[in-house]
């Protein structure tokens, strides 16, 4: 294995254990580790602090790493982790509470060592499995304004896969993973291109994953991305990064959107912008379709700064048992 993915591997690892130590010689001393919506973890004692909050509430931290791709000085990785909460949310419960939750990593390197590592899992799909919900608040959180900034460079730039005028003229040819991932972004807002491309480009029996809903048929697919991208009318779509070895390729995508605030609607019905951080995975086969299409990222804001918060699903209350 690439000496960069083992040492990627073993700064994930450290979930398992709450143990930073053995990094000492992997990570640089300016080392910071993003992974929203929680704080930036700042040098090797921000990590550990970071870690040992993550195990005061979970125990049985296990670490499933799926792949990783390398490119020069960055390693992509997919995982899930397994753990269980410490602390049921309902006081009455009998039974560990067991979560999974999926993720991505981009791990940065400068001179072999570790600068930055960004994170992206699925709070919110963790936070469904021990029982809460969306429900509308009318509170409004700020947006990661860094994610804001490289939009806006993005679209400034044309950057990578970056269109507001619907997809490229080659839409219907790809020769590599991450060519397909640009055209997928370019065709993101463009309705009748993207279903055609999705329709012609994934396969039957693709597996696909837009957090947090996950094992998706090729329709179900379609329609959640649909969906996602429905979100930036009026903002962009950007195409941030993007890596591939082999079949596999991952991409980091930033999507703005501007809503109404509801919490003022009968005020001034000011308009709020809400970004959404993802990362994307995908993999195609022998004929070059996609058979995985995965997409993770801090979905939690966005719902926040909407006006939206989470909350507890009560349990349904028993019958009465008929006289």
């Amino acid at each position: 294995m690439n000496e960069l993915k083992n040492r990627a591997f073993a700064l994930l690892n450290a979930w398992t254990t709450g143990e930073v130590s053995a990094l000492e010689a992997y990570i640089a001393p300016q080392f910071e580790e993003i992974d929203r919506p929680e704080a930036t973890a700042v040098g090797l004692e921000g990590l550990r602090r970071k870690l040992a909050l993550f195990h005061k509430a979970h125990s049985d931290v296990m670490l499933s790493v799926r792949k990783q791709i390398v490119d020069g000085d960055l390693v992509c990785t997919q995982w899930l982790i397994t753990a269980t909460a410490r602390t049921p949310d309902d006081p009455k419960a009998t039974q560990p509470q067991l979560v999974h939750f999926p993720g991505m990593s981009w791990t940065y390197f400068a001179n072999g060592k570790i600068v930055q590592n960004r994170v992206y899992r699925d709070i919110v799909g963790q936070l469904m499995q021990r029982g809460f919900h969306w429900a509308p608040a009318g509170a409004k959180t700020p947006v990661h304004q860094e994610a804001h900034q490289e939009a806006h460079q993005a679209a400034q730039s044309g950057g990578p896969g970056m269109s507001t005028q619907g997809p490229p003229a080659d839409i219907g040819t790809t020769s590599s993973p991450k060519a397909l991932i640009r055209h997928l972004v370019a065709a993101a807002s463009s309705g009748t291109p993207y279903e055609a491309f999705m329709l012609t480009h994934l396969a039957e029996g693709v597996k696909g994953a837009v957090s947090p809903r996950y094992l998706l048929n090729k329709a179900e697919t379609i329609q959640r991305f649909a969906e996602l991208f429905a979100m930036t009318a009026g903002g962009t779509v950007a195409l941030v990064a993007a890596v591939e070895e082999g079949r596999s390729a991952c991409a980091r995508v930033v999507l703005t959107q501007k809503k109404h605030n509801l919490k003022y609607t009968q005020k001034l019905n000011p308009l709020a912008e809400v970004v959404v951080d993802v990362s994307l995975w995908l993999e195609i086969n022998d004929a070059g379709q996609i058979v995985q299409l995965h997409l993770v990222g801090d979905m939690l804001t966005p719902g926040l700064a909407q006006g939206m918060k989470m909350v507890k699903m009560p349990k349904p209350v028993a019958e009465n048992a008929a006289a």
